[in-house]
């Protein structure tokens, strides 16, 4: 999956790359942080 996200963003850097970092975004991840940008967001459409 996240080869083919690579390789979607077509990037002028390695797919290595783009994939190690993919990864490490990813792991940093916390589903606490995408709900408050989320509220945030929809405080802005009402």
């Amino acid at each position: 999956l996240l080869s083919e996200i690579s390789r979607a963003l077509k990037e002028k850097i390695s797919l290595k790359k783009t994939i190690d970092r993919l990864s490490r975004n990813l792991k940093n991840f916390d589903n606490k942080d995408f709900k408050s940008q989320n509220i945030e967001i929809l405080k802005g459409l009402v």
